[in-house]
């Protein structure tokens, strides 16, 4: 072997070669600088990724949007559903925040809608039940407004919510004394 500095191998038979060897002396091979599978994976692998975060930013982006506009959705009905409990129209009140139930049951606004309504239907409903209505589907139908209602609330509210549950258990006793509660 000659008194060169070894550098490199040949890119095909792994012999040592001289330092700046263009063809491999033992098999002829070019030894031009190849991009290494290595390198070659790099790049491809970086390239999947930065697809991969593109697909992702735009999949987030859309999954924003329809949220965004499911929230604008539910705030309507829940106005509207306001403005029918303001207007007395508890039953179309009911129905608008059941629809908003639908769509989203986790807003904060609906929950104190349909926990007001309760209360005011409550109120002004005794013995006012419609035709085929029944004590116990009122019941029912209210009870659950009036416990996520509670969430959040201070003493004082709570309280009023309290109130308004135990008068609704107590309305059975009441109700048997007056068919006209129990259609």
């Amino acid at each position: 072997m000659s008194m060169q500095k070894v550098h490199t191998r040949c890119v095909a038979c792994l012999e040592l070669l001289p330092e700046g060897t263009k063809v491999c002396p033992h098999c002829h091979t070019d030894q031009k600088i190849r991009p290494s599978r290595r390198s070659i994976i790099t790049w491809v692998g970086s390239l999947v990724a930065l697809i991969s975060l593109i697909l992702g930013v735009v999949a987030l982006n859309a999954s924003v949007q329809q949220w965004r506009e499911m929230r604008a959705s539910v705030e309507q009905l829940v106005a509207g559903a306001d403005k029918a409990l303001q207007a007395g129209e508890y039953r179309l009140a009911k129905d608008g925040y059941d629809l908003a139930a639908q769509t989203d049951p986790t807003s904060v606004r609906l929950r104190e809608g349909q926990s007001h309504l309760a209360q005011v239907w409550l109120d002004e409903m005794l013995g006012n039940l419609r035709e085929g209505e029944s004590y116990r589907g009122f019941a029912e139908d209210l009870l659950p407004k009036l416990y996520t209602g509670l969430a959040g609330k201070s003493d004082t509210s709570a309280s009023v919510i309290w109130a308004h549950m135990a008068g609704l258990s107590t309305w059975p006793n009441s109700a048997a004394r007056n068919s006209s509660w129990t259609h």
